[in-house]
């Protein structure tokens, strides 16, 4: 990303949470034919930092970030649960959050491409303006992979901790190739296989029939 588009992409996402403060990032990356990853890359040293950590270790902070606003995106859906994450189990490629009812969770480490630490300005109900925190994790294209908002007041220590790591280490996404139409295969002609073979299918069908009846005769009971 050159300085000129970092510029660009600043002065389009200030424009839009003018416009409308909550306004999610998803919706402004779409707007500007980017990956959301490339949003908030673009804000490195402003807002956003990057978490520096293997993935496993960047999971083992999670229990200790206290009740937060969990959410797991996919093209079609939207997974959204609110609660603490429980004590996390697993190893180095996969780690597991288990919590029947609450936030339970299969981590899967491979698809942790960039993980950030984020603050943004949001408005309060009263007409000021407050900080929302969240941990996001995205992949190697810049989609999110699970992002993790804080919900207590004051924070607790663990994000202070995060906020310590965090460099301004611009991360390498690729971009995602288009899903390319494939055409429906074709129906077997029928016709043309029996014009073709006809004779043979014909006999085939008929010595099946036979051996059909034979053994339905055999197997009748005579009495």
């Amino acid at each position: 990303m050159t300085q000129s588009q970092q510029i660009a992409i600043l002065e389009a996402f200030d424009a839009a949470r003018e416009a409308q403060p909550r306004l999610p990032a998803i919706d402004i990356a779409e707007r500007l034919a980017i990956s959301e990853g490339e949003l908030q890359a673009a804000r490195l040293g402003r807002d956003v930092w990057t978490l520096p950590l293997p993935p496993s270790e960047i999971a083992s902070y999670l229990p200790t970030l206290g009740r937060v606003k969990s959410l797991t995106r996919s093209r079609l859906a939207v997974l959204e649960q609110t609660g603490g994450y429980p004590e996390l189990r697993g190893g180095a490629q996969t780690g597991l959050l288990l919590d029947p009812g609450g936030l339970d969770l299969r981590l899967l480490y491979s698809h942790w491409h960039w993980v950030c630490l984020i603050r943004d300005a949001m408005p309060s109900q009263d007409g000021s303006e407050e900080w929302r925190w969240s941990l996001q994790i995205f992949n190697q294209h810049g989609c999110a992979v699970h992002k993790c908002f804080a919900l207590e007041t004051p924070l607790p220590s663990a994000w202070d901790a995060l906020a310590a790591l965090g460099t301004q280490d611009t991360p390498a996404f690729t971009q995602s190739a288009p899903r390319l139409k494939r055409p429906l295969p074709n129906a077997p002609d029928l016709a043309s296989e029996w014009g073709a073979n006809g004779e043979r299918c014909r006999t085939y069908i008929n010595s099946s029939l036979c051996c059909s009846a034979i053994a339905w005769s055999v197997l009748r009971p005579t009495n």
